[in-house]
């Protein structure tokens, strides 16, 4: 038996197409076909046409069997939707995320609601996995090769293998007889460039073994839709740094990020949830060279 692992697509449609086209083809070429697919969650949000994204996964559940999880990303728009304040606004604070709000009907919201943060998969005659997006515990928690707390949920859970994403890296981690799995990001994946990123599982005796794969996809198909959708008029410097993220397999995010709030607290401006000022991106963007 073989499974697919899907993870933190964030709306890259094309790279998604890609990806389902390669798991099409294994039967075409002689390969077993998957016989399911984990989602991990953040399917949405940085990259454009999230309904498109939705509409390929929903057509391909109809032949696949999908177990879905939700991610950070889905939370946030759950909680938007949810709060009497809607303050997002086109900034590169939040304007990713209200593009992506309005382009997801309620029916695709209710969906995300229906999803589980957790959850564990039991077929018959095979091994347990426990899948999640960040961690068991909390959907935003990251676990990096050789991290304590990776250990820790390792020790926490009852299964002998926990499926995770969120890191945008793909890694493995081995701890007391269990093993941790992240297939990387389809979407926005780092330490590769122009390619996307994922896992198939196989069953074996008394356990699974994971395939790693990477495969190339038309990245300037996708960075076009930036500027035809809207999305880098609405995100700004925030959509800048997807692109270049997509282009050089960079965290430019974070780097951009965490200049910017270290400037912010400078002039003593503390950073909300989802960011500060718009002037701290565009100077923070000038200094990385990236604006």
């Amino acid at each position: 038996m073989k499974v697919a692992v899907l993870s933190d697509i964030h709306a890259n449609q094309v790279a998604l197409s890609t990806c389902l086209d390669y798991l099409n083809q294994r039967k075409k070429n002689g390969q077993e076909a998957v016989a399911a697919t984990i989602l991990l969650g953040d399917y949405i949000s940085d990259c454009p046409y999230p309904q498109r994204t939705m509409e390929l996964l929903e057509k391909w559940s109809q032949s696949c069997p999908c177990y879905w999880i939700r991610g950070n990303r889905e939370e946030y728009l759950l909680a938007y939707q949810d709060s009497p304040n809607k303050n997002w606004e086109e900034s590169s604070s939040t304007g990713s995320l209200l593009y992506t709000y309005n382009n997801l009907s309620r029916k695709e919201l209710d969906f995300f609601r229906s999803m589980p943060n957790t959850d564990t998969i039991a077929w018959e005659g095979y091994e347990p996995l426990c899948i999640c997006h960040g961690s068991p515990r909390n959907v935003r928690e990251e676990l990096h090769p050789d991290s304590e707390n990776a250990k820790e949920c390792l020790k926490e859970i009852q299964e002998s293998y926990l499926i995770s994403g969120h890191t945008h890296t793909q890694c493995e981690v081995f701890y007391q007889g269990k093993t941790l799995w992240n297939p990387g990001a389809l979407g926005i994946p780092f330490g590769v460039k122009g390619k996307t990123i994922f896992s198939i599982l196989t069953a074996k005796t008394g356990g699974w073994d994971c395939e790693w794969i990477t495969i190339p996809y038309d990245i300037e198909a996708e960075l076009k839709q930036f500027e035809e959708s809207g999305l880098n008029r609405m995100a700004r410097v925030y959509a800048l740094t997807i692109r270049l993220s997509l282009i050089t397999g960079k965290n430019v995010l974070l780097e951009t990020v965490e200049l910017a709030k270290r400037m912010a607290e400078q002039d003593g401006i503390k950073m909300q949830q989802f960011g500060f000022p718009e002037k701290y991106w565009e100077k923070a963007a000038r200094i990385l060279k990236i604006l």
